[in-house]
């Protein structure tokens, strides 16, 4: 097995697991694992599913990044969202999610 992972290289995994954790530390983006939100499935390979608990304030933005880290959507924040990720191509995302109690992000594996 290759890929994000495993740590090591392939051709649809242009950048180690590691690698990608750096680059998104580079971005000021806080990775974590808040049980404030639910997203699945991880990997994915159309729709992703996103549940922020009823707590949480909803005042904010939902952002995706590619590895390129150019922004891919920007949204308001909801309870529960959809992102469709069939028509971007196979590699890592970054979730990021932005509210008033809340600073959430997660690398997402889309194959």
């Amino acid at each position: 097995m290759t890929g994000p992972e495993t740590g090591q290289r392939d051709d649809q995994f242009p950048l180690r697991s590691n690698e990608v954790l750096e680059l998104y530390r580079k971005m000021k983006i806080h990775i974590n694992d808040d049980i404030a939100v639910s997203i699945g499935p991880n990997p994915t390979t159309d729709v992703l599913y996103i549940r922020i608990k009823s707590n949480v304030e909803y005042r904010g933005r939902i952002v995706l990044y590619n590895e390129q880290v150019s922004m891919l959507s920007n949204s308001f924040l909801k309870s529960e969202m959809q992102i469709n990720l069939s028509n971007r191509p196979s590699g890592n995302y970054i979730l990021a999610i932005e509210g008033k109690n809340l600073h959430y992000s997660k690398i997402i594996i889309k194959r």
